[in-house]
């Protein structure tokens, strides 16, 4: 087993040799790029926003505190006023004026709203709470999609170096045709046979850059990094996490503050319920003043407690609490079923992880075989056994093995990969 991981380690670095003719001009990683996307991305920057509404409305919730001032001015006609219908000799009831004059200032302070502000800023402060975990759980999808346009570049460039490799062997194989055609060993069908395949493999070369290309494309968009089409990408080093851990998951965080949420809700509710007592003082100047049978300018004031209490709601408030209730139930339900599908998606993404490990062990094995038939295939060439179109055969078919590998190695990287956005837990070695 050593042996075949020592041969592994010399396969990366075989292929890092002979990829690309031309040579790379930058090497660009996953998490460098997952940072810088999400430093242009708009959802992030609404932090900041989101972070000064939280303070203005705390601002706003606790100036319900403070005294309430106002100021209120009214002239009026009017075509009746209260009078005295008594006739005693000597004495004259007073007549008052139709029109009337005043100017007032109201002063109100809240004593006691059964808890009423200081539930609600509860309520806004988790309300905030949840704004910012919906942020995250669009940056959690928004670098999942990116590291998926990432392991599909790493892809695609393995796939064209695949049908490179088989074109080379096609090439070689067309060479070889060609003169037992000329000589009559060959039949021409045969030859055209391959001529086809080769251009076939040319048009899936030409896919395969197009498709590469539009995918270096969106990751430069979406990373605000540049990316050359000779780049490199390196391949991270991901373990495997120790547990299903979905409580990293941003979703079962989202999910948890909304049945926290309901909670909070119920106890505002009850709140509400609660008789409200406010002081008030009012002083003023006009005519007339409290004393309606006074009928000159002058100035009055008064001050006293205001209670207010809602004897009968029809079962309001009783039916308000049960909703908030019944929406926790709701949002239990859709964490217990978050769960189990965040579960499965482990448990699948475990199996799919083994089967592709497998593969690779496998590949390795098939490595170690052929390497002993291309030293073979070499000591006959060297005797005159072969011929030396018959050793490159086979040896491109060695090195499109050894590609294989490298493909199915990065299939294994990035099934990782998703198997950590699954369980919510992101850590890309570099």
């Amino acid at each position: 087993m050593n042996k075949k991981y020592l041969l592994f380690g010399l396969i990366v670095g075989f292929i890092s040799i002979t990829g690309f003719a031309q040579e790379t001009v930058k090497t660009h990683h996953i998490s460098t790029m997952l940072d810088s996307a999400l430093r242009h991305y708009p959802v992030s920057t609404q932090r900041l926003e989101l972070e000064e509404m939280r303070q203005l409305t705390d601002e706003q919730l606790s100036s319900l505190y403070l005294p309430g001032i106002q100021l209120n001015g009214q002239v009026s006609y009017q075509s009746e006023v209260t009078s005295l219908q008594i006739n005693f000799p000597g004495f004259s009831p007073p007549e008052l004026a139709k029109d009337w004059y005043k100017v007032n200032l109201d002063i109100s302070q809240l004593v006691y709203d059964g808890g009423q502000v200081k539930q609600t800023k509860n309520i806004e402060e988790h309300n905030y709470k949840l704004k910012v975990t919906e942020i995250e759980v669009m940056e959690h999808t928004y670098k999942e999609m990116l590291s998926k346009l990432y392991f599909r570049a790493l892809l695609l460039r393995q796939q064209k170096k695949v049908y490179v490799s088989i074109n080379r062997s096609l090439g070689s194989t067309a060479n070889e045709m060609e003169s037992g055609v000329k000589s009559g060993t060959v039949l021409a069908a045969s030859l055209k046979s391959i001529q086809a395949e080769i251009l076939r493999n040319d048009q899936l070369i030409l896919e395969t850059e197009a498709a590469l290309d539009a995918t270096l494309e969106y990751l430069s968009a979406y990373s605000g990094i540049n990316i050359h089409p000779d780049d490199s990408l390196a391949i991270p080093n991901i373990s495997l996490p120790e547990a299903k851990l979905v409580q990293l998951r941003p979703e079962w965080k989202l999910l948890n503050l909304q049945k926290e949420k309901t909670t909070l809700q119920q106890t505002l509710i009850k709140a509400k319920r609660q008789p409200g007592i406010q002081a008030f003082a009012q002083a003023g100047y006009g005519r007339p003043s409290y004393n309606m049978l006074e009928d000159a300018f002058s100035d009055y004031y008064m001050i006293g407690l205001r209670l207010n209490y809602k004897l009968w709601d029809w079962k309001f408030n009783k039916r308000e609490q049960l909703l908030a209730k019944q929406s926790g139930g709701l949002v239990e339900k859709s964490l217990a079923a978050f769960e189990i599908n965040q579960g499965a998606a482990y448990n699948a993404k475990k199996a799919e992880i083994e089967k592709i490990k497998q593969i690779v062990d496998n590949e390795l094995e098939i490595i170690l075989l052929q390497q002993e038939i291309v030293d073979s295939y070499e000591a006959s060439l060297q005797q005159g056994i072969i011929t030396s179109s018959v050793y490159l055969l086979e040896v491109e078919k060695f090195t499109r093995t050894l590609l294989t590998v490298e493909t199915n190695r990065i299939k294994l990287i990035n099934a990782r990969a998703e198997l950590m956005f699954i369980t919510g837990k992101i850590n890309f070695n570099e």
